[in-house]
């Protein structure tokens, strides 16, 4: 592949053909270079865990995970209008997690008895813990797995998207997709990510580290770091004092360069 930026988003490992065609109907995603160009619009901590009676209602509008054990399963409804419904708790309550679709696929991978790391948004009835399409991973396996970083980006979805991914699929794929894109790092612009890099670089010096061990750590700074720039006002030319652009009082515009 000539310009993997400009190859279908199908090659990302962990999207395939019928995930390729959910990206393109749902957020118009084609290529991996329009992928790379879904940002996040905050991140979250997912080396956080709370016990269930941390989680209260001003929570609510947040993303949360908590560690339980699944004390039973249940079913309501019929045909399109079924749920399934999971029972957990820890040392210091209970919760019941919900799920309108994928019932086929959840009810396989849920054993009572089990410990799971629940993430979800929270929600409660009568004072009563519950989420809607938790994503569920085994404690063991989420013990055992080294995470490329505490901090988990979140990226603008759809309900379907939500539904098929979830943020932690979503987020992988991104993961992925970058991964990918390591073959472009030469086109990448020196922009605010340098500082980390020269302080990093510095430090090393300073430390009295080898050269080969200064630049080993400043290449792997540099590899790891990315960066956008955020602008809430025009900049203004030094010389002549006239605004770089335009930019309305109700908007902010973002991108890879710095000053407009």
């Amino acid at each position: 592949m000539a310009d993997i930026l400009e190859s279908s988003v199908k090659y990302v490992p962990g999207v395939g053909e019928a995930r390729a065609r959910l990206l393109e109907k749902e957020l118009g995603v084609f290529t991996v270079g329009d992928l790379l160009r879904q940002y996040p619009f905050r991140y979250i901590d997912r080396t956080k865990i709370y016990p269930i009676d941390r989680i209260d209602e001003s929570m609510a509008s947040s993303l949360v995970q908590f560690r339980a054990r699944v004390t039973g399963v249940a079913y309501a409804g019929e045909g399109r209008r079924q749920r399934f419904s999971a029972f957990v708790s820890d040392a210091t309550g209970s919760a019941e997690l919900t799920w309108f679709h994928g019932i086929k696929w959840i009810e396989k991978s849920i054993e009572v008895g089990r410990e799971y790391i629940v993430f979800g948004r929270p929600s409660f009835y009568r004072g009563q813990l519950s989420m809607i399409h938790p994503e569920l991973e085994m404690v063991e396996k989420a013990l055992s797995r080294t995470a490329r970083s505490g901090m988990q980006g979140i990226y603008p979805s759809t309900e379907k998207i939500a539904s098929t991914l979830g943020t932690k699929g979503f987020y992988r794929i991104m993961c992925n997709a970058w991964a990918l894109a390591k073959e472009r790092i030469t086109d990448r612009r020196g922009i605010a990510g340098d500082v980390y890099v020269i302080k990093i670089a510095g430090a090393a010096c300073d430390a009295g580290l080898s050269l080969e061990e200064v630049v080993r750590i400043t290449e792997k700074a540099r590899d790891n770091i990315s960066t956008i720039g955020l602008a809430t006002a025009p900049g203004t030319h030094p010389v002549t004092g006239e605004l770089t652009f335009e930019l309305p009082d109700d908007a902010i515009e973002y991108g890879m360069g710095l000053h407009g």
